[in-house]
């Protein structure tokens, strides 16, 4: 029903727009992988140092804990040989590591993929000035968007799930339109509204063609071992060296899918929601 109401919209509802936009999940999807094979290389360079090598640390653990070779869960005198004290504070910086290292590549692969998705030139040495200039917004957004999703999960679960949803363009948003922190999250919660089930859409599609990938990339470890029971069972060094690089590269592949991905989903949202095309938001880092 058209709106004759002076002063209002034409149409009471904005389904009723015959020229309204409609959200595409396929023109998101292509959008991804188009943008990734047309630079793959400088795409896996970012990933590999904000998620590669941190994953193959993690993956050799094992290792550096000297319980490789495994560990009889009847026998707890294998607890007393490690030196508790000395891995814990390792570890803690391990994870200090990757924190770091993934907020800073966070801003470098948006910065990245916003150009790619628009077929801008893309530049790595720029990518990186941006993920240095936004290294401590994103690590406080960061923060405030694991603490409310953890508080949300906390409450039956369904508030974190909406949190999550209603602030996973932030980082995007921080990026591309500036702002401070809370703006982000509040801009990302009120673009987000009407489209949350097909950000989540986006979300499950992406974590399935992650998950394929990695298995796609485990297939060559089962030649060395089995990665199911080799704590229990022991394992090679080879096998934990193999089983690690295999990981590393598995998290690469999907570090980039996530972040080109989601960074689609954000210029789809505004491309419908605002009419905002993607080149005009490209622009921005010109």
């Amino acid at each position: 029903m058209v709106n004759q109401t002076p002063g209002q919209t034409e149409y009471e509802f904005d389904w009723q727009n015959p020229d309204r936009k409609s959200f595409e999940v396929g023109r998101v999807v292509s959008g991804t992988f188009s943008a990734l094979l047309a630079h793959p290389f400088k795409f896996l360079i970012l990933t590999f140092i904000g998620s590669g090598i941190p994953m193959v640390l993690f993956s050799l653990w094992p290792i550096f804990l000297g319980v490789g070779d495994g560990i009889n869960l009847y026998d707890s005198d294998w607890v007393d040989t490690i030196e508790w004290e000395g891995m814990l504070g390792l570890f803690g910086l391990f994870y200090l590591f990757l924190i770091f290292m993934s907020v800073f590549i966070a801003g470098a692969l948006i910065h990245m993929s916003v150009n790619a998705l628009n077929k801008k030139p893309v530049f790595l040495g720029e990518a990186l000035k941006t993920g240095l200039k936004m290294f401590f917004p994103l690590l406080g957004l960061m923060f405030l968007y694991l603490l409310g999703v953890f508080v949300g999960f906390i409450l039956f679960i369904i508030p974190g799930i909406f949190l999550m949803l209603g602030w996973v363009l932030a980082s995007n948003i921080r990026v591309v339109e500036g702002g401070s922190v809370t703006d982000a999250l509040s801009r990302s919660w009120e673009i987000s509204k009407g489209y949350k089930r097909w950000i989540l859409l986006l979300l499950i599609i992406f974590s399935v063609l992650g998950g394929v990938i990695g298995l796609v990339f485990q297939i060559p470890v089962i030649f060395f071992g089995n990665a199911q029971t080799a704590l229990l069972e022991g394992g090679t060094m080879t096998f934990w060296i193999i089983n690690a690089i295999a990981s590393g590269l598995s998290q690469m592949v999907t570090a980039a899918l996530s972040y080109v991905g989601l960074t689609a989903t954000y210029l789809e949202v505004r491309r419908v929601r605002e009419g905002v095309e993607a080149d005009s938001v490209a622009d921005i880092f010109a």
